[in-house]
């Protein structure tokens, strides 16, 4: 079985977030930036990975995971001493 390639899959991913992301001017803040994105792919993952709600979701975990973990280093005081 033969994959497609980079490029391929980048137009893919790209042509996938402009149409969930619905219409945007290209004037509007935060709107895709297609010449930007299909000459930089880093770009395009940067601009997902800041819009996708499963990494942000997981990104939350993360930083919950940790605060409980840095609860769990703090000694509870035992009476007055």
């Amino acid at each position: 079985m033969r994959f497609p390639s980079k490029s391929v899959r980048t137009i893919s991913a790209l042509t996938l977030a402009l149409v969930q992301g619905g219409a945007a001017r290209a004037d509007e803040p935060g709107a895709a930036n297609v010449k930007a994105f299909l000459a930089d792919p880093g770009q395009l993952a940067g601009w997902l990975r800041a819009r996708d709600p499963m990494s942000e979701s997981a990104r939350q975990k993360v930083f919950a995971a940790r605060e409980l973990g840095e609860q769990a280093r703090v000694m509870p005081s035992i009476g007055d001493s």
